[in-house]
């Protein structure tokens, strides 16, 4: 016997032992309704003549799937009953308490003792300022119940759904008003098929989802076959604006998505499976579209249950505006992701993807035109046009790129194109134009793009640069301008976890001479604060030559060294130990104007520079020395100097000698530090230079 029935064997036979006594109590512990349970259930009935009576039934908790409902009360002022059935009309149900309220108020309640048969009524009831009818039929723990409201506004209805604990927790400001129309049948405690159809006008809520403004369509249906739940439906938003969060996270921050209606309406439509048995969501469509910005189609499965293979999952965006969709669906995130900030974007994309247990196994991205730009530097392109393809098959497949222009961090690129071939998810190039950079030419001898869309995606290129004049070079590092120029051989650049690598050495011949860099990494390239490191050799600068290229003043020699752990974040440097000085066995003459001592001076932090231009040595305009040289260790904003000998309070950064006079050595000073070295910070140091180089730096 279930709980209705036990319990409604118990309420009649109350009925009957009442109508001797004109008053009683009953306690009907559970009782079975459509969803869900009642318990702490009582009934009191008094009894007005012999077959009229009042009856209140008093529900002390009622549990809807995870809901749970305190204090509900049905009262019946003219409950009939005629030993074949128990009606009521005009019923009432209310929420108990101080105050009480009023849920629905004109209820029509019939049971019919033969076969268990119960049907609530409620026809034209006042609910949120509207109007709703209720139809609830149940018999052998089947049901059926319809419902339908007219005109409800949310903002009157707002208190009665936080008192029946059905607001949603962290919703506030409902607004507008809406028409709903649901129907669903249950059995054996189980929903087996719903319906329900919303049409709102200029809707506003604020929460997890947020609506502003809305007017919104909504028509679902639900259908249990098997084990296998069926979901279909449609949504059409009309015009204003929502916001929907997916679920996804990354990090702390969960991003949703902003839909906004502009000549015409955003339309959604669904098909959806759920497996009971396998755990798994099937989609077998998805669709929404959002007019002037793109169009986003899904099929395929998602698992639910944790230890469930995930079958492929297929995801199509085209008709992309690039423009709408960075303003409107990427832009927003900026506080959250600041790597977002700052874009901007032109031309269209079509994107088809293919996503299975260990990431993207598919993809076909088409540009149309685009153009694409960072006020950071990170990225610039122009006229992009083409086809990007990755393939799992075994098959190769063609795709083909090409732009007008493009860019990276400080340098410029002209125009290029490249032709690839996909199979086994990776992504090999067989033809490549020659790409400018600065005056130089970018030959590409490899280029191989494995593992796209995963954790261990990776570039590996390979090729020769051309010479670059540094003259472009250093201008477009926003460094001082430098005579030479930079090429090199790259046996291989490669691209994984965020860290870019060069393999073998990238040689630069500058000033006659030559700076070799070898074992070049920079993290995260591609974002907003590159970190470079690398070691460099330094053989052969023509001293006449370098310093020629500055507002330095002459120095004549050669100059040598080697820089290690040099450390560039956001391309300053941060950390390095290097030395620059003249080698043992130098052919060249040594000779020193006095505008050099002057800054060399101000770059060592100290010297006899002002002395130079009030005594004796001021008559000359140069000067032989022995050795220059400079050894810096960086760290934390200070630079441990030493000279190429040591001097009373400090270190000699030029020593007096050569074949002929005058001769002049330059001192160089700073806090002490130990081991022969000094302390100066980095600060002044630059700062020096950038008056050097802009000339502010003169004799006295």
């Amino acid at each position: 016997m279930s709980t209705r029935t036990a319990a409604m064997f118990v309420l009649l036979y109350g009925i009957s032992a009442a109508a001797n006594g004109a008053e009683a109590t009953l306690e009907l512990g559970k009782v079975e309704l459509p969803g869900g349970v009642a318990s702490k259930v009582h009934a009191r009935i008094r009894w007005d003549s012999a077959d009229r009576m009042q009856l209140t039934l008093n529900l002390g908790e009622v549990r809807v799937g995870e809901r749970r409902l305190q204090d509900l009360r049905v009262a019946c002022e003219e409950a009939l009953w005629t030993g074949a059935e128990l009606s009521c009309t005009g019923g009432r149900l209310s929420l108990a308490g101080t105050p009480s309220l009023t849920v629905i108020d004109g209820i029509d309640i019939r049971y019919r003792t033969a076969d268990g048969a119960l049907r609530v009524e409620s026809r034209a009831t006042r609910i949120g300022g509207g109007m709703a009818d209720i139809d609830i039929t149940g018999v052998a723990g089947h049901w059926r119940g319809r419902v339908q409201t007219r005109a409800t506004d949310l903002a009157m209805l707002e208190p009665l759904l936080d008192r029946l604990q059905m607001m949603p927790e962290g919703y506030t400001d409902l607004a507008g008003k809406v028409d709903v129309r649901g129907e669903f049948q249950a059995a054996a405690g189980r929903l087996v098929s719903a319906g329900i159809l919303i049409d709102g006008k200029a809707l506003s809520f604020a929460g997890r989802h947020i609506a502003d403004h809305a007017d919104l369509h909504l028509e679902s249906r639900l259908a249990q076959r098997g084990g296998t739940a069926v979901v279909t439906g449609s949504a059409e938003l009309r015009s204003g604006a929502i916001y929907i969060e997916p679920g996804w996270s990354t990090g702390e921050y969960t991003p949703g998505i902003t839909l906004e209606t502009t000549a015409e309406p955003v339309t959604a439509h669904w098909a959806l499976r759920r497996d009971g048995q396998s755990g798994t969501l099937r989609i077998d469509g998805f669709e929404l579209a959002q007019p002037g910005v793109a169009t986003l189609a899904i099929d395929g499965g998602i698992a639910l249950a944790p230890d469930t293979p995930s079958p492929a999952l297929h995801l199509r965006l085209y008709a992309a505006d690039m423009r709408q969709l960075y303003e409107q669906h990427v832009k927003s995130h900026c506080a959250h992701i600041p790597a977002l900030c700052g874009m901007e974007f032109q031309g269209g994309v079509d994107l088809a993807v293919t996503w299975g247990g260990e990431g993207i196994t598919d993809m076909d991205l088409r540009f149309h035109d685009v153009y694409a730009d960072d006020d950071r530097q990170r990225f610039r392109i122009a006229a992009l046009n083409g086809d990007l393809v990755l393939d799992s098959g075994e098959n190769t497949i063609a795709s083909t790129l090409k732009w007008a222009s493009a860019g990276w961090q400080r340098l410029d690129f002209g125009p290029g194109s490249v032709g690839m071939i996909s199979s086994h998810r990776s992504i090999r190039v067989t033809r490549w134009s020659d790409v400018e950079i600065l005056g130089g030419t970018f030959k590409v001898d490899r280029l191989e793009i494995a593992d796209v869309g995963t954790g261990n995606f990776g570039v590996d290129v390979g090729g020769v640069l051309t010479p670059i004049p540094m003259q472009e070079f250093s201008q477009a590092m926003g460094w001082p301008i430098m005579n030479g120029t930079l090429s090199g051989v790259i046996p291989g650049l490669k691209y994984r976890r965020g860290l870019l690598t060069l393999e073998g050495d990238l040689l630069v011949r500058v000033f006659d001479g030559r700076v070799v860099v070898r074992g070049l990494r920079i993290e995260d390239p591609f974002g907003p604060s590159p970190v470079l490191m690398t070691d460099m050799d330094v053989k052969g600068i023509d001293l006449e030559q370098l310093t020629g290229a500055f507002s330095f003043g002459r120095i004549q020699g050669t100059l040598e060294g080697e820089v290690r752990g040099l450390r560039l974040e956001n391309w300053q440097p941060t950390a390095f130990d290097g030395y620059l000085q003249n080698p043992a066995a130098d052919d060249r003459r040594h000779r020193i104007s006095q505008k050099a001592v002057d800054n060399l001076s101000a770059i060592g932090g100290g010297g006899i520079g002002g002395a130079l231009s009030r005594g004796f040595l001021s008559i000359f305009k140069d000067y032989s020395y022995d050795r220059l040289g400079l050894h810096c260790r960086l760290s934390n904003g200070v630079c441990a100097m030493k000279g190429v000998a040591p001097a009373e309070n400090g270190f000699y950064i030029v020593t007096r000698g050569g074949l002929l006079p005058p001769w002049i050595d330059v001192k160089g000073s700073g806090d002490v530090l130990g081991d022969g070295r000094y302390g100066v910070a980095w600060s002044d140091i630059l700062l020096g230079f950038k008056r050097i180089n802009s000339g502010q730096m003169r004799l006295h």
